[in-house]
C-alpha cells in the first residue's frame, strides 16, 4: 500500500469509529451535542479521505 492509500484507509477507519461512538452515545442517552460532535468528526474524516481519493466527498 502506498502512503496515500494508508492515510485514506486510516481516515475512513476514524470516520467509522466516530460513527460508532455517536451510536453508542445515542443509545446511552448522552447529550445531543456530544452525538452531533461525533457525527461532525466522522464527516470531517470522510471529507479528508475524499480529498486524498480525488472525489468530492459528497
Amino acid at each position: 500500500m502506498t502512503i496515500r492509500a494508508d492515510e485514506h484507509a486510516r481516515l475512513l477507519q476514524l470516520a467509522a469509529d466516530e460513527e460508532v461512538a455517536a451510536d453508542v452515545a445515542e443509545r446511552r442517552g448522552d447529550d445531543f451535542l456530544l452525538i452531533a460532535t461525533h457525527r461532525r468528526r466522522a464527516d470531517f474524516f470522510r471529507r479528508r479521505a475524499a480529498l486524498i481519493d480525488g472525489t468530492d466527498g459528497k
